[in-house]
């Protein structure tokens, strides 16, 4: 009994600690302890939190060189406190770690507080805060060491999306560290700052292990149209060191065969923009038909903004027999194709749009047997 009145003694006290954080200094909390058995006991706590402590002075100044970051800017915007809010601790040391943090990805490496404090003034009921911070010289990108052996260095520094000397960001970092995933080459890479120079640069080193340099697919299965299947694929995604890739897979079924075959060159953005060469053949029968088309072409597909465009030129031949008719078609068509995606989460899209429009044809003044648009 001793202990447990001594604990609810302390209890208001506590309670008005826990308040503290959120700007509440004046609560009134009543409290009763009980005894309604003997072997239980019921404490009870009303608390009136009281008035909020107002912010009185708000005295938050950041360095030349930060003011002028626009990312700095945007923070300063959209800072949780201001002279006349609520003090709240919790805003209060969010502010501290978000100046540290952004200043560290914005590469202000010797950034530092020359003030932080707060001074809570009961007999005023106001706190008057006290923030100066001062990010020092921004460090700039140095050199990046590419670590692997497979592919060209020139062709590598494509990816790169800085330039030595620009300004350090841990976002540009994380963007290298995508694109290299993205590529598809590379099984693991690394993407790390070095240690910083005496001018102000740091180097980045990159680590790259390469993929396999071959991937095989195959499979086999059934459909009511198509009767017993199989197919098997093939993709090298190193032909050679500028980054060359060939792919090819063949599909057989009780209905007909396909080979298909691509060869991708990176040009441009090698991120996203690739030459793609390709050919094809394709057979299928059916009680009252026999169709087999031949195809071969190529494409340049580039991403302009948030737009996709692929710029195309094909040629097909198609030798068929429907019923008792007989014959063979010759179709060159150059195409066009513009596409665009809105969506909110492009991993696991809930909703979205697309929008893809094409334009193709053929005319007998070239190669063709059939006009058409």
């Amino acid at each position: 009994e001793a202990r447990l009145r001594r604990l609810h003694q302390k209890a208001p006290h506590e309670i008005s600690r826990a308040l503290q954080p959120f700007g509440y200094y004046r609560p009134v909390i009543k409290t009763e302890l009980t005894q309604p058995s003997p072997d239980h006991w019921r404490a009870t706590y009303t608390i009136d939190p009281g008035p909020p402590l107002l912010i009185d002075q708000f005295n938050f100044t950041i360095s030349k060189g930060l003011r002028q970051d626009p990312e700095f800017q945007k923070l300063v915007r959209n800072l949780p406190l201001k002279k006349g809010a609520v003090f709240n601790h919790l805003k209060y040391e969010n502010i501290k770690t978000s100046l540290a943090e952004l200043a560290a990805a914005r590469g202000y490496f010797k950034a530092r507080f020359v003030e932080h404090r707060v001074a809570i003034d009961l007999d005023a009921y106001a706190a008057r805060v006290y923030l100066n911070y001062d990010g020092g010289p921004r460090y700039r990108f140095g050199d990046v060491l590419l670590k692997q052996d497979v592919l060209n260095p020139d062709f590598l520094r494509r990816y790169i999306p800085f330039k030595t000397g620009s300004p350090y960001t841990l976002y540009e970092l994380i963007d290298l560290q995508h694109a290299l995933n993205d590529s598809d080459y590379f099984r693991t890479v690394e993407v790390s700052p070095g240690l910083a120079t005496d001018d102000l640069k740091v180097p980045i080193n990159v680590a790259l292990s390469p993929r396999k340099h071959h991937r095989y697919t195959m499979g086999i299965g059934y459909g009511t149209d198509t009767g017993a299947r199989a197919k098997f694929g093939v993709e090298v995604p190193r032909v050679n060191r500028r980054g060359h890739r060939f792919s090819a897979e063949a599909r057989v079924s009780k209905i007909g065969y396909s080979l298909t075959a691509q060869y991708r060159v990176p040009v441009l953005n090698p991120r996203t923009d690739q030459m793609v060469y390709s050919a094809g053949l394709i057979n299928e029968k059916t009680d009252v038909s026999d169709s087999t088309v031949k195809t071969i072409g190529a494409s340049l597909n580039r991403s302009h903004d948030r737009w996709r465009e692929s710029i195309s030129l094909n040629y097909q031949q198609e030798e068929y027999v429907v019923g008792a008719d007989r014959g063979v078609s010759t179709l060159l068509m150059p195409g066009v194709n513009w596409s665009r995606t809105w969506g909110r989460n492009f991993i696991y899209t809930l909703d979205g749009l697309r929008l893809d429009i094409g334009l193709r044809g053929a005319s007998k003044k070239l190669i063709s047997d059939t006009d058409f648009f």
